[in-house]
């Protein structure tokens, strides 16, 4: 049994996240949800395997536990009213309802009148309804807080359960039993402690569309719930994308499909990665490339450099490499040119920036111009890029740059016409 204080420590440790290969929540995990949503929109069409869904929600748990924790601070409190007949010396300041009652009983009213003479027994036998109101926990929205929260704490519990291979996945499954304990000790404690599970009710619809707290945990646990955090997944095969360079990924589809002249299509290549491409008649193709695979040089002499390797394949000079993304553009007619993205939602230590300069120093694309035309870093959070890298002059003489994409926002649409147009598409589209 997890105590309520190591739950809390546990879910809060970055050592813990660390070795689940995550960064450790805080104020980013509340857009986790958007990007969730948008990627969930999508995923039938992108084919996610087995397991990605488990680690790719995991950032929400803290989440939702700060958001039952709001909750379970100051609960909603259902006001329960009742009539009872009680004497009438008792009777508390009269509501319009009683006022009416004696309007037609003047039996009573003659009595009321009577009531400052009387003591004893005949005092006891003057009754008079009245309405006492009194307050509980037990309110519709309170009560669904509490089913949901139940159905959350066993599906978490599900997605710990028969973690095995490699310490990561032990990690990860570690932080989905903690995240199980937080959420029953805050339904044993307080206010929600008192309050009697219910399914979610018309009555309960009201505080669930206008309190943002109520939202928040409906929002959270429903996401929760989904029956693909219990799959399992196999540990071997490419890695398959994170969340957020998955959404980047998408929406950055999605911006290119927005630009006139190009017709679509999504298939996988030869080497199984998925590629978008755009063709336009009689001009060329866009092309979006999902992790593309760049095999080591090797160690190639003299004649060899002028081969097949070198001329129209994917190769690293200084060991294997997998960008997140890659745009090319095959001109009809022409020599084509590519550009290289590395999608990286937080910056530490310098290591998008420097993998940008690696992959366009490195890589070679002889089917597209051989060396990258331009790299690109796609960054979740705007303090995290470097305010040059967004410049448009730095840009500009550089061929590097960085773009900050979010759900809701334009990033992808000015990413997608600044690539066009150093692609040499820009003036055509």
């Amino acid at each position: 049994m997890i105590g309520r204080s190591e739950a809390v420590e546990g879910l809060e440790a970055p050592s813990l996240w660390r070795a689940a290969g995550l960064r450790a929540p805080g104020e980013w995990s509340r857009g986790w949800l958007a990007l969730l949503a948008d990627v969930d929109a999508r995923l039938p069409e992108v084919e996610a395997p087995e397991g990605w869904w488990a680690a790719a929600t995991l950032p929400l748990v803290p989440a939702w536990i700060e958001a039952l924790e709001a909750v379970a601070r100051s609960p909603r409190r259902q006001e329960v009213e009742r009539e009872v007949v009680a004497p009438l010396r008792d009777a508390r300041p009269v509501d319009p309802d009683a006022l009416a009652w004696l309007a037609r009983h003047p039996t009573a009213a003659a009595a009321l009148i009577e009531a400052p003479r009387w003591s004893g027994e005949a005092a006891d036998r003057a009754l008079m309804p009245q309405r006492q109101g009194a307050e509980g926990w037990d309110h519709p929205a309170s009560r669904y807080v509490v089913w949901l929260s139940a159905q959350v704490a066993r599906a978490l519990d599900q997605a710990a359960r028969g973690a095995e291979g490699s310490a990561q996945a032990v990690a990860r499954a570690r932080l989905f039993e903690l995240g199980a304990a937080r959420t029953r000790a805050l339904q044993a404690i307080g206010p929600l402690s008192r309050v009697s599970p219910a399914r979610p009710s018309a009555a309960a619809l009201g505080p669930i569309i206008d309190d943002p707290i109520y939202g928040r945990v409906h929002s959270l646990g429903r996401r929760l719930l989904d029956p693909r955090l219990a799959a399992r997944g196999s540990e071997g095969g490419e890695p398959w994308p994170r969340l957020f360079e998955l959404w980047a990924s998408l929406s950055l589809e999605g911006a290119l499909r927005r630009l006139e002249g190009l017709r679509w299509s999504t298939r996988r290549s030869e080497e199984g990665e998925r590629v978008s491409v755009g063709v336009w008649s009689g001009r060329g193709a866009l092309t979006l490339w999902s992790r593309p695979g760049f095999e080591a040089l090797g160690d190639l002499e003299g004649d060899d450099l002028e081969g097949d390797d070198l001329e129209g394949g994917r190769r690293s000079l200084s060991g294997a490499r997998r960008p997140s993304l890659a745009v090319t553009w095959a001109p009809e007619g022409g020599v084509g040119r590519w550009a290289v993205l590395e999608v990286e939602r937080v910056c530490e230590g310098g290591s998008a920036p420097q993998a940008v300069h690696g992959h366009r120093d490195a890589l070679w694309w002889g089917r597209f111009g051989g060396r990258p035309c331009a790299g690109l870093w796609i960054a979740g959070e705007a303090g995290s890029a470097p305010e040059g890298w967004r410049e448009a002059g730095f840009m500009r003489r550089f061929d590097l740059g960085a773009f900050v994409l979010g759900p809701g926002e334009q990033g992808a649409d000015r990413c997608a016409g600044w690539l066009a147009a150093r692609l040499g598409v820009g003036d055509a589209v």
